[in-house]
């Protein structure tokens, strides 16, 4: 039977229909839907991760050089975060972050290949698979093979990658992000044709990309997308992304999808003495891109300006699915914020480098965020007022001592 819509009684007094303003289009949609006996398929969840992506080298950031159409044109059908950090700049860290909501420090996984996600974590995959959805994870990079732990949960882990061309020495073995996406885009096709609409599982579709991470291999025809090297690969991350997005507006789910593109961190590209990253935790490589797309619940073309966490995405998914389990995290649910149902709240961000104690035996690096300052608890501790020195080259300490003491007390909550 089709799904209408009742018409409202004209005797309805006008105080009383204006009441229904205040719920804005999904809400409105929402009690429509609701007296007429319809119900909307259950959300769909895409995630897609860009490895190795700095938020200031993409156009919606500010970066005027980027040839990323795709990622703008996001931002502006959803909620651009504009302050958003890393737990950790090294990717099986990070991404054991993102799908658990749980720092490193209590998932365990404190560096690459030395460490796996153990089986006591819950995953993001795990928990919507309990709740029905079909759950698949394409990555693009050894280092996040199953063997580390990240496949828990999911119905396929699409890991192989020994077609791809050999890595060079002390590089990881990848594929390229069109390849990658043409896998994303031909599950998708299968995932549809499983069963009818009304019958169909829910989807939750875990997407990793690895071309912004040396070395570069473009091609002839991506090496114009940009000036340099780095930006060239994100140019081509952009076109991965959409190739995706396209595929669900061709199926007619993207509206009924929430769409989450971030990274693991981002890339230092020289800055403070760094090549790459994983080592210091600078916002070179501890910013990242956020974006978020959810007709229903989310604006459009909102920036973002409250800190947020990777830690904070699992409790925010499972918010916005109307799911339980936020509250076993250690994130925050920020969709009320995120909506501009409720003011962003003040919130710590923690960022930590555990590599040059386990692979070269010097001192670890623990930071935090909070209030436009950020500490470093080091051997030489570091303050900084990102605000009026947002490069973080003018070291406040010691004269910000007692600063840096009271951020302290933050790692140690």
């Amino acid at each position: 039977m089709p799904c209408i819509v009742p018409q409202l009684p004209r005797a309805w007094s006008r105080s009383f229909a204006a009441s229904f303003r205040g719920l804005g289009k999904a809400g409105l949609a929402s009690l429509l839907l609701a007296l007429c006996g319809c119900s909307r398929p259950a959300p769909n969840v895409l995630l897609i991760t860009l490895d190795t992506t700095r938020a200031d080298h993409i156009g919606c950031y500010g970066f005027p050089l980027a040839q990323t159409p795709r990622l703008d044109r996001l931002a502006r059908e959803g909620v651009r975060c504009a302050n958003a950090v890393t737990a950790a700049p090294i990717t099986l860290p990070s991404h054991s972050t993102i799908l658990t909501g749980l720092y490193p420090p209590a998932h365990g996984v404190r560096d690459n290949g030395t460490y796996a996600l153990g089986d006591d974590a819950v995953t993001l995959a795990e928990r919507l698979k309990a709740k029905g959805y079909r759950t698949q994870a394409i990555v693009s990079a050894l280092v996040l093979n199953r063997r580390y732990g990240l496949a828990q949960g999911f119905d396929g882990y699409d890991d192989d990658l020994w077609s791809e061309e050999e890595a060079k020495l002390f590089m990881i073995r990848s594929r390229p992000g069109p390849k990658t996406a043409a896998r994303a885009a031909a599950w998708l096709d299968r995932w549809a044709k499983e069963s009818p609409p009304k019958t169909r599982k829910p989807f939750f579709l875990w997407m990793h990309l690895f071309d912004a991470h040396q070395p570069y291999r473009l091609t002839s025809a991506e090496r114009v997308l940009a000036p340099s090297a780095y930006d060239a690969e994100i140019g081509v991350l952009d076109q991965s992304v959409g190739r995706v997005l396209d595929k669900l507006e061709k199926l007619g789910v993207l509206d009924d999808t929430l769409v989450i593109v971030t990274a693991d961190h981002g890339e230092s590209l020289g800055e403070h003495g760094e090549k790459t990253h994983a080592v210091f935790i600078y916002d070179a490589t501890v910013r990242i891109p956020l974006l978020l797309r959810f007709p229903r619940a989310l604006p459009k073309g909102k920036v973002y300006e409250g800190p947020v966490r990777t830690v904070d995405l699992v409790p925010t998914i499972l918010a916005a699915l109307k799911l339980p389990g936020g509250q076993e995290t250690q994130g925050r649910n920020l969709l009320p914020a995120l909506a501009g149902e409720a003011s962003p709240p003040d919130l710590p961000q923690y960022s930590e480098s555990l590599l040059s104690e386990v692979g070269f035996g010097m001192a670890p690096l623990f930071g935090v965020r909070l209030g436009g300052y950020k500490w470093v608890r080091a051997p030489k501790p570091e303050v900084y007022d990102l605000k009026r020195d947002p490069k973080e080259l003018k070291n406040l300490y010691p004269a910000e001592a007692r600063r840096g003491a009271q951020l302290d007390r933050e790692l140690q909550a």
